[in-house]
């Protein structure tokens, strides 16, 4: 009967462990639990955080994208570039040399668009002269406003200095070689100058095409 006793409380104390057993390991996993769950939504908020300020930078590019873009085509629209950049300089040039801003502002106004034009021509022959030293010839055309002359170092065309003068320039306008081709602008016209070797040796032949009185 004792044993029968002992045995029973064995038995008892056996369901007692294991129950504790079962009760520390359910509080274990329960708290495990408890970790992961936390980790979890601290990890998920993390990464709504990460992905908000990923989409607050991309919009903060974007914007600064566009802004560069803005200022370029300000840029471009304000500040003159090839052809109209040469046409700003040579007028910024102009005003330096002492041509006045409103004179300037007449020129643009008065201004047209050029045609060209050759159905007249005007010819004349003159004497090129070979060697250095020697006066050049002048010959003019356009009711005397144009002189060409030209000179050389041998009779070879190719050696042929050409010095165009129209009277409204302070310098001439220096041609190499023979043919030598120039468009002079008057009065927004363009005449087409010519100077080519003549037919008779030695000389050479000034031809001036447009619409104007030649």
């Amino acid at each position: 009967m004792g044993r029968i006793v002992a045995f029973m409380a064995f038995l008892v104390l056996l369901a007692a462990l294991g129950w504790s057993a079962y009760e520390s390991g359910s509080k274990l996993a329960e708290m495990r639990i408890t970790d992961v769950e936390a980790s979890n939504a601290r990890l998920t908020t993390e990464r709504d955080t990460a992905r908000a300020d990923l989409r607050r930078i991309e919009a903060t590019l974007a914007a600064e994208r566009q802004s560069r873009a803005d200022l370029q085509k300000r840029y471009d629209s304000e500040v003159p570039s090839g052809q109209n950049a040469e046409l700003f300089a040579l007028l910024q040039q102009r005003l330096r040399s002492g041509l006045a801003p409103a004179r300037a502002a007449q020129i643009l106004r008065e201004a047209a668009e050029t045609k060209a034009c050759d159905t007249r021509t005007t010819r004349r022959r003159f004497p090129i002269v070979i060697g250095a030293g020697k006066p050049a010839e002048t010959v003019t055309l356009l009711d005397g406003l144009i002189a060409v002359s030209a000179s050389a170092t041998s009779p070879d065309p190719r050696t042929t200095t050409v010095l165009v003068t129209p009277a409204w320039l302070a310098e001439p306008i220096k041609l190499d070689g023979l043919p030598a081709r120039h468009d002079i602008l008057v009065n927004n016209l363009v005449l087409k100058l010519t100077v080519e070797p003549s037919e008779v040796a030695g000389f050479a032949n000034a031809i001036l095409s447009g619409c104007g009185k030649l």
